[in-house]
């Protein structure tokens, strides 16, 4: 892209022909958009196989990308800090969620998104809560990274963490031959497309990914911001299955 650039401003100063530039016309293609999309056994043997293999953090890093849609970057760089529990009798009762919502406490993630530098206020599913508030509890600090290799004891690298995915992935695929085309990256891509089989919105579910927030003021200040509510209700809209139904769903 930098050659073509140079290439089109020296035609445009005179100093090459005009439609000169060898790169202008290469006739590549852009790819198609990855659609790749987890089933519930795919998702069950990839926890199944990081348990197994003492890489809980690695699968812990799954969970919270399949649950809140959130990508890696984001997920690895996650604070212990950035998770707390807002005040109920702050929050007004939301739409599409009932009454005996509305003075729960509420466990978020309140960080700010890598690429879109968006702010992001997500409520936690609850099959998320009890794995985040035992790393909360276990962090030295509200700076340290939430999520700790298991075998190098510091947070992960890239590379560390695709090395890790990768040995779970194929440890899973022995029970599971179709999860050997998962990537990462398609966990968020899983949680969108199950939010909106469960009856979210698009808006809803654009809001919770971070498409559609970057409209959003900074959510802590106020907890009332409509993305926020918009995320909880997809971020509620995904049911966890117990395991004997995770089989049926997928096959109906």
């Amino acid at each position: 892209m930098a050659l073509l650039a140079r290439n089109s401003h020296a035609e445009l100063l005179g100093w090459r022909p005009e439609g000169s530039n060898p790169c202008q016309r290469l006739g590549t293609r852009t790819p198609p958009p990855r659609d790749r999309v987890a089933t519930w056994d795919e998702i069950f043997a990839l926890l199944d196989a990081a348990a197994a293999l003492g890489l809980s953090a690695t699968g812990n890093a799954m969970l919270i990308s399949l649950l809140t849609g959130q990508r890696q970057t984001d997920v690895l760089g996650a604070r212990a800090g950035d998770f707390y529990m807002l005040d109920p009798h702050r929050l007004p009762v939301q739409p599409g969620l009932g009454d005996h919502d509305a003075h729960r406490p509420i466990w978020v993630w309140d960080f700010t998104r890598s690429k879109r530098g968006n702010a992001a206020l997500i409520e936690l599913h609850p099959r998320l809560i009890p794995v985040i508030s035992q790393l909360v509890m276990r962090a030295e600090g509200p700076e340290q990274k939430l999520l700790i290799d298991d075998l190098t004891g510091r947070p992960f690298s890239r590379d560390t963490f695709a090395s890790r995915f990768k040995k779970i992935r194929t440890e899973a695929a022995n029970r599971t031959p179709s999860v050997a085309s998962l990537q990462f990256r398609d966990l968020r891509r899983t949680n969108a497309v199950m939010a909106r089989e469960a009856g979210a919105s698009i808006d809803d579910v654009g809001d919770l990914l971070g498409n559609s927030a970057a409209r959003n003021p900074r959510l802590k200040q106020t907890y009332m911001a409509p993305g926020f509510h918009a995320a909880r209700r997809a971020v509620s809209a995904i049911q966890w299955p117990e395991r004997n139904r995770a089989k049926k769903i997928e096959e109906e």
